[in-house]
């Protein structure tokens, strides 16, 4: 599965507009995280929520969505702002 690891990597790296070896505070991250990424589907589901293979399927199951938006709300407990509701 490290292919499939590797591009969902990217494609968060991408999205946040960093690359392999960029470093910043916990804090940092995860508020551009929160920022640009609204679902975790975006990257898991790729966009439409849709499991292509067994090998590619969405990554934390089925409530991966519904975990990260309650993450994202709480501002993961630790940021200052929450995102979305």
């Amino acid at each position: 599965m490290a292919l499939r690891d590797e591009l969902k990597d990217l494609d968060v790296l991408q999205r946040l507009g960093m690359a392999y070896g960029d470093t910043m505070s916990a804090r940092a991250l995860f508020s551009r995280l929160y920022e640009r990424i609204e679902s975790a589907l975006e990257i898991c589901g790729y966009g439409d929520g849709v499991a292509r293979s067994r090998e590619w399927s969405i990554c934390g199951g089925e409530n991966v969505n519904a975990r990260y938006a309650k993450g994202r709300a709480a501002g993961l407990g630790f940021l200052d702002a929450p995102f979305g509701h």
